[in-house]
C-alpha cells in the first residue's frame, strides 16, 4: 500500500453520505482503502459492499445481518457485532479518518470514541453536535482532532463561519 493511501472508516456505509464515500473511494484508489464499514440493519448491501472494496472489518447491528455476514464473508473479512465493537475498533491504528454517518443520536459515541482515539473526523451526522456539541468540539481540542463537516447542511455552515 502506499504512503499516501488513507485507510477510511465509513460509519455508516450503507446511506446516502456512506455510498458516496465509496464512490470516491472507487475513484482515487491509489489515495483511498474502505477499511471499515458498518450499517444499523442493511445486511444485504453492507454484503455487496464488502464484496466489492474488501474492507478489513465490516460492523452490523442486528443478530441476523451478522449471521448472514459471518457465513457469507467471515474468510475474507473480519465480521462485528454491535455499537460496542464499532466503537473498540476505533482505536484500530491503522484508521487514518473515520466517516461518521450513522444517522441519529446512535453516531455520538462511536465519533467520541474514534476522536478519543485520534482520528479526524467527517461528520455528515448533525444530531452528535446538536446532542453533545461542547463535549464533542472539546474532546476534538483535547487531542488534537479536526471534526470536519461533510455534509451539504454543515459545510455551507462552516463555510460561512470561517468567512467564505
Amino acid at each position: 500500500m502506499s504512503e499516501l493511501k488513507k485507510n477510511i472508516a465509513i460509519l455508516g456505509s450503507t446511506g446516502s453520505i456512506g455510498v458516496q464515500c465509496l464512490e470516491v473511494i472507487e475513484k482515487k484508489p491509489d489515495n483511498f482503502r474502505a477499511f471499515l464499514l458498518s450499517a444499523n440493519s442493511n445486511h444485504a448491501l453492507l454484503y455487496q459492499q464488502a464484496k466489492k472494496y474488501s474492507p478489513k472489518h465490516i460492523v452490523i447491528n442486528t443478530e441476523d445481518g451478522y449471521r448472514f455476514l459471518k457465513k457469507n464473508l467471515g474468510k475474507n473479512v473480519a465480521v462485528w457485532l454491535g455499537e460496542r465493537a464499532l466503537c473498540d475498533l476505533m482505536s484500530d491504528q491503522e484508521i487514518d479518518f473515520v466517516v461518521s454517518s450513522i444517522v441519529g443520536s446512535a453516531g455520538l459515541l462511536p465519533t467520541l470514541k474514534a476522536i478519543r482515539a485520534k482520528k479526524h473526523i467527517g461528520l455528515a451526522n448533525k444530531e452528535t453536535l446538536v446532542v453533545a456539541g461542547d463535549l464533542i468540539m472539546a474532546e476534538a481540542e483535547n487531542f488534537g482532532v479536526c471534526v470536519i463537516p461533510i455534509d451539504s447542511e454543515h459545510s455551507a455552515i462552516f463555510q460561512c463561519l470561517v468567512g467564505e
